[in-house]
This record gives C-alpha cells, structure tokens and sequence, in this order.
C-alpha cells in the first residue's frame, strides 16, 4: 500500500504502474508518496510532497511533516548535502511553491536564491494568497515552470484544502457499515459489529485525516464509540453530538460546551442544522469533518448537498432482516457512480465486506 488504509489506495486514479509513467509524472508520483506521510499531522495545511532530482535520479526529498514546520520544498532542499548539485537540478513539488510569508518564509523565494532552474509542478494552490502567483514570480525570475503533472492525483490528495479555500467550509465526508440487507443497526438499537477488522482500519484512517468528527444523540448513548484514532497518530479530532435541540462539543473528552441549535435566535439565522454545524466547524479551524451516524445526522448533511465523499462498508455476510435504514441514495444524482472495492480480495478477514466509494469530484 503506498497510502495504507485511506480511499487513495483504493481509487483507480492512483493504481499506476510506475513502468508506464514517463520521467515528470514518476517524479510525482513519488512527491505524492511522500505527500501523503503528512496526513493527520499537517492538517489544516495541504500535503505536500517534493524531490530534487540531478540527472535523472532522487538526490534529496522533502514534505510537509507537521503544521507550522518547513515546507516540502525547503525540506528537500536543507536535506541535501551538497547544494552545488542545484544549480544543475530540477525539483519536483505536488503543489505549487508559496510567494506569501505564513509560518515559513516563501518557497518561491528559497528556489530562486538556490538558482533552481527548473520546477515541476502538480497543481495550482487554491489559497488566493498564491493562486498562481508563485509560478508566475519564478518565471519572471527566468525560471522554467511546467504545470499540471499528475494533477488529478495532486488535486485529490488536497480535496480537504481545496474544498476549505474554494468554499469556505470544511470538507464533509459520510461514513457508515451497513449489512447485507441495508441496515446499519438492529431494532431495538444496540451495539452490533457490521464490518471487519481492514474497514475498522480505514474507519481509523479516515479520522486520523479529519479534524473533527459528528455523531447523533442515538449513536453517542448507544455505541458509546471513542471516536478516535488509535492506528495512526497525530492530533486527535474535535467530537461533536448533535442532539435534536444542541450541538455537544467535546474536546479532550471533556464536554466543553453546548450550543443551541433550536428557539428564536437559532431560528432567525435561517440555517439548516446541518449548515450551522458546517459553519461552526470552519469558523472554529476545524476544516474537515467526518459524519459517523446515525440516520438523521447522515440525511441532515445529504438532504442539505453538504458531502463531499460518501464511504460505506457493506457486509457480504451479516443480515439483519429488520432494523434501522442507512440512507436512500437512489434519487440523488450526486451519488450513481460509485467505486467499488472487494476488501475480501485485499486482505483475510475482512469479515466479507465490500468497500463502497463516492469520491469527492474534480
């Protein structure tokens, strides 16, 4: 797996031999792989990946490893020894070098002090402090700049980043197990395991790489779920309950505050549940947030076109007959087309399941 256990290692998008790839597009493949080592700890920054590359081979790598630290580029560049080699070099960047100061100085500024010649480079970055303008002040410094090199691939990686600059919300993402007949859970409710042990390693991915996670009122007293990540490392996301009247937040599993989400005042916001909580989120940094269940926190955010990326575990083997329904997916048009995974076929005791995508589109 070069993205283990997160929807990346899944999508046909990234399933690419690397024999048929010419040398720009090799290049980048491998500042993906290295993108993605970032994930849950450079949140809410992009991933990023980059290398310098001498005469046709890796001379130094580089990502962005950690929120507030060095950027892909000037991580490349200080890891390599001998800096003579970049005046003759060529790097490689899945994201556009920076031209603003933030916690780092710009890296647009660093290649052109280091007289990089050449820069290969993945996608545009969608923050409007760059938007282009760090591949337009390395050419008007004579550099060489080709754009747009595995740039589907370089976009998803940074679907949470671009969805954060582009629509000012966090990047909303649904997740749920459902049985073979189409129920998430029994009647009465009660705690019932679906999916096997790789669909609860993706589960711990995807919270790993979102900085907050919600649940309904039902799901928190029923399950009592962690909501955590306990394979992965890194921050651990902000949890959020909605209830039928409050919004919970809990931080540090401390219930710190409750905000009303009903009466006159909530009312004249003219906002859905759904939209307020998306709001609360990015007003508060959280720029991702993962809807754990149950069905009415699911259809809040899909009755509202608030998802982005659906991911369902659907049990070859557990039938329930009766219990509660997931979502009816059958009359919304965002969701027809999705890519389907037989985990059975990746690993033993998958506990039978079918891995269900509805990435999030270009």
């Amino acid at each position: 797996m070069n993205y283990p256990y997160s929807i990346e290692d899944f999508l046909p998008t990234f399933q690419m031999d690397s024999s048929k790839l010419d040398p720009d597009e090799f290049f980048m493949n491998r500042c993906l792989e290295l993108a993605f080592q970032g994930c849950g700890w450079a949140q809410p920054n992009p991933l990023v990946g980059s290398v310098i590359v001498h005469n046709q081979q890796i001379i130094s790598e580089g990502y962005h490893r950690k929120y507030g630290e060095n950027h892909a580029e000037r991580m490349a560049i200080l890891n390599l020894e001998n800096k003579e080699l970049l005046t003759d070099s060529t790097i490689y960047v899945s994201l556009e070098p920076c031209s603003h100061f933030g916690k780092t100085p710009p890296c647009s500024d660093l290649i052109l002090e280091y007289k990089i010649p050449k820069v290969v480079v993945g996608m545009l970055d969608p923050n409007p402090l760059v938007n282009g303008a760090g591949i337009n002040r390395l050419r008007e410094n004579g550099v060489e700049v080709v754009e747009h090199i595995l740039n589907e691939q370089c976009r998803y990686l940074n679907r949470k980043f671009i969805v954060n600059q582009t629509l000012k919300r966090p990047f909303i993402t649904l997740k749920w197990a459902e049985s073979k007949d189409g129920f998430y859970a029994p009647i009465p409710k009660k705690t019932y395991p679906i999916s096997g042990e790789l669909s609860r390693k993706i589960t711990h991915r995807l919270r790993q790489s979102h900085q907050a996670i919600l649940v309904g009122i039902g799901t928190w007293l029923v399950d009592e779920p962690q909501l955590n990540d306990r394979y992965f490392g890194g921050p651990q996301p902000v949890k959020l309950v909605m209830t039928e009247n409050e919004l919970w937040c809990f931080k540090n599993d401390e219930l710190c505050v409750k905000i009303p989400m009903s009466g006159p005042e909530f009312e004249s916001r003219n906002q859905s549940k759904a939209e307020f909580i998306s709001e609360f989120c990015y007003n508060n940094g959280w720029y991702s947030l993962l809807v754990e269940g149950g069905s009415s926190v699911w259809n809040a955010f899909l009755d509202q076109d608030l998802v982005d990326e659906l991911v369902i575990y659907q049990s070859k083997s557990v039938q329930l007959n009766q219990g509660l329904h997931v979502p009816n997916l059958s009359q919304n048009t965002r969701f027809q087309t999705p890519v389907s995974v037989d985990l059975e076929m990746v690993a033993e005791n998958s506990n039978l399941d079918t891995l269900i995508i509805f990435p999030w589109k270009n």
